[in-house]
């Protein structure tokens, strides 16, 4: 009895690792190399979470494209192509919220990234040093 029972709690134990390591090749896979090096000359860690890949329009009112220019995320010859956004959850938090690295990409080049709070708090900021978003924009 004794023995079934710790052949079943082993062979749960490698299904884990099992799936664990195919999510995390899966992460490592859709995470292109310039983006990771991106994130990480920053000084941010990204946390292990599935990216999101999603399609981006870009804004067409001025209040939103002032948001995005306050920022440092400029369009200047990308409002004709199609733009690809990457969502990077980042290990750190401001005031328990989670922060998203968001990187924009068209034609396979990446062209822009912001930092984004979460979605019940939105607000998006420049993409800066880790070490200067905590000590100045998280404090607020």
């Amino acid at each position: 009895m004794k023995k079934k029972l710790f052949y079943g709690c082993g062979l749960f134990v490698l299904s884990f690792l099992a799936i664990f390591l195919m999510l995390h090749s899966y992460v490592k896979i859709t995470t292109p190399n310039e983006h990771e090096e991106w994130i990480q000359k920053k000084g941010w860690n990204t946390a292990f979470y599935i990216p999101k890949k999603e399609k981006f329009t870009v804004p067409e009112y001025t209040e939103a494209l002032q948001t995005y220019s306050l920022a440092s995320v400029h369009f200047n010859g990308y409002k004709d192509k199609k733009i690809t956004q990457y969502r990077y959850r980042l290990k750190e938090s401001c005031n328990n919220e989670y922060i998203e690295a968001v990187i924009l990409s068209a034609e396979g080049k990446m062209f822009e990234s912001y930092i984004d709070v979460s979605e019940s708090k939105p607000g998006i900021t420049e993409m800066v040093d880790k070490d200067l978003y905590m000590d100045e924009v998280c404090l607020y």
